[in-house]
């Protein structure tokens, strides 16, 4: 869901929303702790729901945000993992910015393939 709904917000997206995702971004360049990794990725990924413009995607990210504040307190993001992260972020915007659908798909399912590489192995 959230791979079709990241290319919808490419579709989408106004220069609201990109201002909205961007400010997020800005939160999540320093590496504080894992619990602050996870509050900064969900007002990302909640900016990029909204930026789909569809309700549905908006009441989906907000259950699911809810499952990923759980994950905050049981999985330990590390430095390296966070880097790259932040960079699959930053390069899901670009992709949303430049309303390149495809692409934003597949970053997306390079985001969510992450969960892997966390330390406890979280799987969704």
């Amino acid at each position: 869901i959230e791979v079709k709904g990241c290319g919808l917000a490419a579709l989408r997206r106004t220069d609201e929303d990109l201002k909205a995702m961007e400010k997020a971004l800005l939160s999540l360049d320093n590496f504080v702790s894992p619990y602050q990794f996870h509050h900064d990725d969900i007002i990302f990924h909640k900016a990029m729901a909204q930026a789909t413009h569809n309700e549905l995607m908006i009441i989906y990210m907000g259950l699911f945000t809810k499952v990923q504040e759980v994950m905050a307190f049981n999985d330990g993001v590390t430095k390296e993992i966070h880097k790259e992260l932040v960079k699959n972020l930053k390069d899901m915007y670009q992709a949303i910015e430049d309303q390149n659908q495809a692409w934003a798909e597949d970053l997306m399912v390079e985001h969510i393939n992450f969960f892997e590489k966390m330390p406890r192995g979280v799987r969704i």
